[in-house]
């Protein structure tokens, strides 16, 4: 996994104290990397594609600092 992870502000379900999803960029075996949402089903967290930060709001509890490399998402709240 890379930088940043992001604990999505609003629940997968909807509800006010619901599981946030876990959104992290993972590469490896000189793949691309790419967007992976975690999401809870059952109480099971499960990897789904994710397309974009477009939309995300949330908060990054672990992010690269600003300015260090353009080519890595650097922000710190979405």
């Amino acid at each position: 996994m890379r930088t940043p992870i992001i604990i999505t502000k609003d629940a997968t379900n909807g509800l006010p104290n619901g599981a946030r999803s876990i959104i992290v960029r993972q590469s490896g075996g000189n793949a691309p990397a790419e967007l992976i949402q975690y999401v809870s089903h059952d109480g099971e967290y499960v990897p789904e594609p994710c397309d974009s930060l477009d939309k995300v709001k949330g908060t990054a509890i672990l992010c690269t600092a600003p300015g260090t490399d353009a080519e890595k998402l650097t922000l710190t709240h979405f």
